[in-house]
């Protein structure tokens, strides 16, 4: 995946006064690294076929003697990494046809208020912004049952357009068969 920890340095430090010892770590970086625009970068090997036969010719090839007299492992294994990793970048997209122009533009403006009524201190303010939010998760909910509704009533099968929206919701994996044969009384 593509987890990337913040650089930090921790110590323990062992205080003598009873069985207890302080933890201290200390974080160089407190901001988290941006992803622009939602691009997600993961690294991947690459078996191609090409790369598999070329490694089973250098195995053939190699003398195997220094490789068990050197024990530092990595330093042995660098030699035979012929399946390189390869930065695959691709934007996380899902299924948001709910969302519309009127949405975002809502939603950034929704940000904004919020934003602003974290530093504001008048009332009538915050009472805007905490309503403005609930209308606009309101309008979020309406958005998504038209946009589910007008899905189901447009499929041929709606029973299962219903489960497969319900499935996505809820997080659960859409299993696709392939039927191959039907078998009736014992006959294919």
């Amino acid at each position: 995946t593509s987890f990337n920890p913040f650089p930090c340095h921790k110590v323990i430090i062992e205080t003598f006064f009873s069985d207890h010892t302080a933890p201290i770590i200390s974080l160089q970086n407190l901001t988290a690294p941006k992803r622009e625009n939602n691009v997600k970068t993961q690294k991947k090997r690459m078996f191609s076929h090409k790369n598999v036969e070329n490694f089973k010719s250098l195995l053939q090839k190699e003398n195997w003697d220094p490789v068990f007299v050197n024990h530092p492992e990595n330093n042995s294994s660098k030699k035979y990494k012929i399946f390189r990793y390869k930065t695959i970048k691709g934007q996380t997209r899902h299924d948001k046809g709910w969302f519309t122009t009127g949405l975002r533009v809502s939603a950034s403006k929704k940000r904004e208020l919020h934003i602003l009524s974290k530093s504001s201190t008048d009332i009538e303010f915050k009472t805007y912004v905490a309503s403005y939010k609930k209308i606009f998760k309101k309008c979020v909910k309406h958005a998504k049952i038209m946009y589910n509704s007008s899905k189901i009533k447009n499929s041929r099968n709606k029973s299962k357009m219903a489960w497969n929206i319900i499935k996505k919701e809820t997080g659960a994996k859409i299993k696709h068969h392939s039927v191959s044969e039907i078998n009736v009384d014992g006959r294919l």
